[in-house]
């Protein structure tokens, strides 16, 4: 996708376009689905020098992959809310299929179509999506950093609680904090957004 949401929107409408996609995530977060995952979207029927150690010869990856798109130009940094919604679609996705949540397995478009080189762009910071893809989720748990004495309260809602009555949520949830990264508890602490289990 080389620009808006709805503009894209009003292409995959138009029966000129011939192409389509499963998904598309907004800048702000928002996730739009254009064709049901059990479905064909037609997004990566072309093939040039891939890269791709799924792709079969003579298979047409439309029918292997599942699609999203993403807002904006290329080179355009990936928003907070960006990353947060792709985190959970594609844990989403992949808890659906089996899908592994590794790089042989959830690629950019230029790694089946080699004269699209900024799909995605340069925006995309893959060592930041993979390693946040990966990382177990949490809700409604206690959570402390692994360098930080500070203990606290992630709750479904998005919510960041620091706890300064710990006596009382160990009464109430009956067991100990989880030590994440301190890197990722500063995250939460500092109002970035994270992924919630639903």
């Amino acid at each position: 996708m080389e620009g808006s949401l709805a503009g894209t929107d009003s292409w995959f409408r138009n029966p000129k376009s011939q192409v389509s996609s499963h998904y598309g995530i907004g800048k702000n977060g928002e996730i739009w689905n254009w064709v049901d995952e059990q479905n064909t979207a037609f997004t990566n029927g072309r093939v040039d020098k891939p890269t791709w150690k799924g792709y079969e010869k003579g298979v047409n990856p439309n029918f292997t992959t599942i699609t999203i798109e993403h807002e904006g130009w290329t080179g355009q940094p990936w928003t907070e809310e960006m990353y947060a919604a792709d985190v959970y679609l594609l844990k989403e996705i992949a808890k659906r299929w089996g899908i592994p949540l590794d790089r042989d397995h959830i690629i950019g478009h230029n790694e089946i179509y080699g004269k699209k080189p900024n799909c995605p762009g340069s925006g995309l910071d893959w060592s930041r999506l993979m390693s946040s893809v990966q990382m177990p989720i949490y809700r409604n748990q206690q959570v402390k950093g692994d360098k930080q004495p500070e203990i606290y309260y992630i709750d479904y809602g998005g919510v960041r609680h620091h706890i300064p009555s710990w006596d009382f949520y160990v009464e109430y949830f009956k067991g100990e904090p989880i030590v994440i990264p301190q890197v990722e508890l500063e995250k939460i602490v500092e109002g970035k957004p994270f992924v919630l289990n639903p």
